[in-house]
C-alpha cells in the first residue's frame, strides 16, 4: 500500500503569518503572533491534505550561495519574527525534522522527493515557493501546495508564469528573483516572446542570450536550482503532551489544547524509522 508523505518548507509555513497577528505578543511584550498562527494552522492542516507521515524541512543557512552571489537575499532586511521559536514545539509532535548546514528547506525537499522517487510513497509538498514547482513535471506523484487549501497544478503554473513547470528554473535564470534579490537580464526580445518559446524552443531562448550575459545566467540557475543533499539529518519528534503543554503556556497561548495539534498529526513511529533508513 503506497504511503502518503507531507513535506512542509517549515520557515514558508511560519511566514503565513497574517500581519494581523504580529502585533500579539506575551505580557513581557515577546512577539508571539507568528507562533500562535503556526500553532493554529497544526490543528488543521493535516485535516485538509491527507498522510500518514509529516516531515519538516528546515533552512539552516546558505553561505555556498553567497559565495556566488553576496548580494543573495541581502533584500531580507531586519525579520519581523525568528522561525527558530517554533522549533522547540517540533520536538514534541511525532513528525520528522529534517536539516542540513548551509543549505535551504528547497535544498533538503529536492534531495528528499529525489531519494523516495521511485519508492512506494505518494509526496504532497507544502511551500509557497514556486521553485518547488518544477518538480511536477519530472515527478507526476509529487504534489504541490500553496496553502492547505490551494494545490499549485502544473496548469495553475501555466496560467500564473506561462511557462511550463519544467522551464521555472530557466524562467528565473533568464529574468531573476526579486524575493531573493537575483537581477534578470535583457535579451532584446519582449518577455512574451520569451515564454512563448520557453515552452516551444527553449533552445532558442539559451542561443539568444548575448555571450556576455551567459555567465551571470548560471549563475542566477545556481542560485535558484535546489541542491542535492546525500546527506541529510534527520531528527525524529516525540509527541509529548506535557512538552506541548508547557510550550503553549510558556508562550501564554490559552485557546489552544495538547490534543488540538497531537490529535491531528499522524503519529506512526515505526514508519518514521523506516522511512529514514530508507533516506540515509
Amino acid at each position: 500500500m503506497m504511503k502518503k508523505l507531507l513535506i512542509i518548507d517549515l520557515s514558508s509555513l511560519v511566514h503565513q503569518t497574517p500581519k494581523s497577528m504580529l502585533r500579539l505578543t506575551t505580557s513581557n511584550n515577546i512577539p508571539t503572533g507568528h507562533i500562535y498562527s503556526f500553532t493554529k494552522k497544526l490543528t488543521s492542516l493535516f485535516s485538509n491534505i491527507s498522510s500518514d507521515i509529516v516531515i519538516f524541512a528546515l533552512d539552516s543557512g546558505y553561505s555556498f550561495r553567497t559565495k556566488i552571489n553576496p548580494d543573495y537575499k541581502a533584500n531580507r532586511g531586519k525579520k519581523r519574527f525568528r522561525v527558530e521559536d517554533v522549533h522547540p514545539l517540533l520536538f514534541s509532535l511525532p513528525c520528522i525534522i529534517a536539516k542540513k548546514d548551509d543549505h535551504e528547506a528547497d535544498d533538503v525537499i529536492y534531495s528528499i522527493v529525489k531519494k523516495l522517487i521511485n519508492s512506494k510513497t505518494k509526496i504532497s509538498i507544502l511551500s509557497k515557493d514556486y521553485d518547488i514547482s518544477y518538480l511536477l513535471r519530472y515527478y507526476p506523484k509529487v504534489r504541490h501546495y500553496f496553502t492547505e487549501s490551494q494545490e499549485i497544478t502544473p496548469l495553475f503554473i501555466n496560467m500564473k508564469m506561462g511557462i511550463n513547470p519544467k522551464y521555472i528554473l530557466l524562467y528565473k535564470a533568464i529574468f531573476g528573483d526579486n524575493s531573493d534579490n537575483i537581477s534578470g537580464i535583457k535579451v532584446g526580445w519582449q518577455k512574451s516572446e520569451i515564454l512563448k518559446m520557453l515552452t516551444k524552443n527553449p533552445k532558442k531562448v539559451i542561443r539568444s542570450i548575448p555571450k556576455e550575459m551567459i555567465p551571470k545566467v548560471l549563475n542566477n540557475f545556481r542560485l535558484v536550482r535546489p541542491k542535492y543533499i546525500p546527506n541529510i539529518e534527520f531528527a525524529v519528534g516525540r509527541p509529548s503532551t506535557k512538552k506541548v503543554l508547557r510550550f503553549l503556556n510558556s508562550k501564554e497561548i490559552k485557546s489552544i489544547k495538547p490534543s488540538d495539534i497531537l490529535g491531528e498529526i499522524p503519529n506512526n513511529l515505526k514508519f518514521m524509522k523506516s522511512l529514514i533508513k530508507e533516506l540515509s
